[in-house]
């Protein structure tokens, strides 16, 4: 029977603001030991109050950006080396809600003979049941036993960023791991940055940087041709998800110019394989 002393969490940072205090206290609160790898190039963020409050966080601090795939290894590594049995990943800017692990432990012992994985219910989807079974799970809020992220190898350090929860999602599922969104697990999370545009700014957009569209292009080349053959339909959707989002970043978006420049050097990347950080 799994228990509190069971669970860990990772939580990576990047340059963080105020809000990851309060996140990572609302972690703490819920699980055994909380992991963060920090991935900001600046020396001190407020490290010594994030430790001064909570006693059971360790910070590994390595003044680089390796990428999340990378920061997300070495919490697995981490969490596999103390023993913990299950692993919850997390973004610096999501909020769990109060009940989260407890809910988390009721479903993995209620299914403890299953192999899955699990993430939360972060959209609000509509849902008949207690869960819903899904092609992939986005990473933060995710939660895995730890012997299957080390069965899988882990998650993938060429993409860096983005993509990297597909690759991961797929990875689990191709090794009979089966993926669940719970109803009532709810967390929340952003993607990207709100925008309106429109002469009465009527239009609401989620918008990133250009930096992340070359990730976002890049990546879903080596999604594809990785898993084309095992995940067809998969790999249809998603590229007919990505096609549309270059349509609406040539006809909706603003900085088409820059953005559709780093688009098409990253699909130029992914198409001669060349991966990890842009430099």
């Amino acid at each position: 029977m799994y228990t509190r002393n069971d669970i860990c969490a990772v939580i990576v940072t990047y340059n963080p603001e105020n809000d990851v205090f309060n996140n990572v206290k609302r972690t703490a609160e819920q699980v055994d030991k909380v992991f963060v790898i920090d991935n900001s190039e600046a020396m001190d963020w407020g490290v010594e109050n994030l430790l001064k409050d909570n006693k059971n966080v360790i910070v590994y601090q390595y003044f680089k950006n390796m990428g999340i795939a990378e920061a997300l290894n070495k919490g697995l590594t981490l969490a596999n080396e103390h023993g913990y049995k299950l692993l919850i990943t997390l973004d610096q800017d999501s909020e769990i809600e109060l009940e989260y692990v407890a809910k988390v432990l009721h479903i993995f012992n209620q299914y403890s003979l299953q192999p899955l994985s699990i993430g939360p219910n972060y959209a609000n989807l509509k849902i008949e049941g207690d869960m819903k079974k899904q092609t992939h799970l986005i990473c933060s809020g995710q939660i895995f036993k730890v012997e299957d992220g080390v069965k899988v190898g882990g998650f993938n350090n060429k993409l860096f960023i983005d993509s990297v929860d597909f690759d991961f999602s797929l990875k689990l599922r191709n090794n009979g791991i089966r993926l669940y969104i719970i109803n009532n697990l709810h967390m929340f999370h952003t993607i990207g940055e709100k925008i309106t545009v429109g002469s009465k700014n009527e239009k609401v957009l989620m918008v990133h940087n250009s930096f992340r569209y070359y990730y976002i292009f890049r990546n879903n080349i080596y999604i594809i041709f990785k898993y084309i053959w095992k995940n067809p339909i998969f790999c249809i959707k998603k590229q007919v998800s990505t096609s549309f989002l270059f349509y609406k970043i040539v006809f909706s978006y603003p900085n088409k110019k820059r953005n559709v420049g780093m688009a098409m050097k990253g699909i130029y990347h992914g198409l001669i394989s060349r991966y990890g950080r842009l430099r």
